[in-house]
């Protein structure tokens, strides 16, 4: 599930006129639970990040921040999937 967040700004704030208030894109994933199904779980995670993309392009939203939190089923520090999160791709088209 993806959702894209943007600060609500008071009727009293002198910057909302100024600043666009800051957006945070929050992804939440549950990815394939078995052991060995490494490209399963690497596909759920890509597909997740070009919709993303694929929304952030279409709409033109200047993002701020990204969170991505679930269940990934995997080694946090020697996984493909970790890997890739923290390279900030999954793949040639998974990029933010």
């Amino acid at each position: 599930m993806t959702s894209i967040l943007r600060q609500k700004c008071s009727n009293n704030s002198l910057t909302a006129a100024t600043t666009p208030p800051p957006i945070l894109a929050v992804v939440n994933c549950h990815l394939e639970g078995h052991p060995h199904q490494y490209a399963a779980r690497i596909k759920q995670l890509q597909h997740s990040m070009e919709d993303l993309a694929k929304q952030k392009s279409t709409h033109s939203i200047p993002l701020n921040g990204l969170l991505i939190s679930g269940d990934f089923n995997c080694e946090l520090q020697s996984s493909a999937c970790s890997t890739y999160l923290r390279i900030g791709r999954v793949g040639r088209k998974g990029g933010l």
